[in-house]
């Protein structure tokens, strides 16, 4: 009943993948898979700073700023990232979504909503300096950000999705739930990523 239930949630990307990761936990747990448990409580809660995230939460993001002059200010500017080093670079362009599904699916929402609600993770103003040093015409910045790609942040939701559906797919052919060593590695499968750096990721009001 759990499983037709998981399918027919997951299937339908109206549904609520939130609900569908709480069910998907419960059945991890009437399976005896707790080895799969902490997964599926990311998704749900989010990612700890200590935790790796997997490959399909690193979201390309562009490099944007403010800067004021004494006679002249300009908003949403791109900022000058090439002097950077390449982790440096990485850092600030490829950033780490730590946010749970639930966040992510409402981010998406405001987002089709008003293609100004975007999401960003604000770059810390103790490395100004590291920027200012390259920008000609006078100016100094107020305030920087990594402006995330939404079409990667849309892939989240698609990606856990995907694999929560190819799971409770594979596992409703096995009788008895037997052999699941495959389907459940696939799940836990994670990425190495070495950014220096892991800025806090925020809404864009």
């Amino acid at each position: 009943m759990l499983l037709a239930e998981l399918i027919t949630l997951l299937s339908d990307p109206k549904q609520s993948l939130g609900e569908a990761l709480y069910k998907t936990k419960v059945l991890f747990h009437q399976l005896g898979r707790k080895d799969l448990v902490p997964w599926v409580t990311h998704e749900i809660t989010g990612y700890p700073d200590e935790c790796e995230v997997p490959p399909y939460r690193l979201i390309g993001a562009q490099v944007r700023c403010n800067l004021m002059n004494t006679g002249w200010t300009n908003s949403n500017q791109l900022l000058i990232i090439a002097h950077l080093d390449a982790d440096e670079q990485k850092a600030i362009t490829e950033i780490k979504l730590r946010f749970p599904i639930e966040v992510i699916q409402e981010s998406i929402r405001k987002y089709g909503e008003n293609s100004n609600n975007r999401m960003v993770s604000n770059i810390a103003p103790e490395t100004f300096g590291r920027f200012n040093q390259v920008i000609t015409n006078g100016g100094r910045l107020t305030a920087a950000w990594s402006e995330l790609n939404m079409g990667d942040v849309t892939g989240v939701l698609s990606s856990v999705r995907s694999r929560l559906l190819d799971f409770v797919l594979e596992l409703k052919d096995q009788t008895p739930f037997a052999g699941l060593r495959s389907p459940c590695c696939r799940l836990l499968q994670h990425g190495k990523h070495s950014a220096i750096n892991d800025p806090k990721t925020y809404y864009s009001m």
